[in-house]
């Protein structure tokens, strides 16, 4: 009976060892951060364009008072300009905070340093050497 649950015993302990032995994270995830999780935005453009053309709609029957172009078609297209134009202005934006996070922006100040040059345990103005 002990000896054939020590091949078991044996199995558990390799296994043990390498569960252990396994790292922390994985590189093929990205860059580790610890304490921070930042997705970053996909930037795949399929090859061919959009999946579905916007002038699959100049085709609908329900027009109002426009005609298809100016009442679906147009609408969609200035729509997808203004998302694109508004992801570009973010991503600036995210560019000027990081940099001044970071300390590149900023401008010297042209204020003079406040306070009083001092050292530690500098007790020489207090006990004057003897003449």
């Amino acid at each position: 009976m002990v000896k054939s649950s020590l091949p078991y015993l044996f199995a558990g302990i390799v296994v043990g060892l390498l569960v252990l032995s396994l790292p922390d994270y994985a590189n093929a995830q990205g860059p580790y951060r610890p304490g921070r999780y930042q997705p970053r935005p996909s930037r795949y453009q399929s090859p061919s364009g959009p999946a579905l053309s916007p002038y699959l709609n100049y085709f609908r029957r329900d027009v109002g008072v426009t005609d298809q172009y100016n009442a679906f078609v147009n609408p969609i297209q200035n729509q997808q300009r203004f998302n694109s134009r508004q992801t570009q202005s973010v991503s600036g934006l995210r560019n000027q905070v990081q940099g001044i996070e970071n300390g590149r922006n900023v401008a010297p100040s042209r204020l003079s340093p406040t306070g009083k040059g001092a050292t530690f345990m500098n007790y020489s103005h207090f006990y004057r050497m003897g003449r």
